[in-house]
């Protein structure tokens, strides 16, 4: 609720693993796999790094 008033409706099942810890790290790690699957790939030539 947000000053009393319900945001999400009576058919909203709470997730619980949002609100523990390890979400956290399940959450981060949905972001980042996000990100990195709608960011560019660089090619870059060579396998060398320097």
């Amino acid at each position: 609720t947000i000053f009393g008033y319900q945001v999400l409706g009576d058919g909203w099942t709470n997730w619980t693993i949002m609100i523990m810890p390890p979400g956290a790290f399940f959450i981060l790690a949905v972001i980042i796999w996000v990100a990195r699957s709608l960011a560019p790939e660089d090619e870059k030539e060579g396998g060398a790094i320097s």
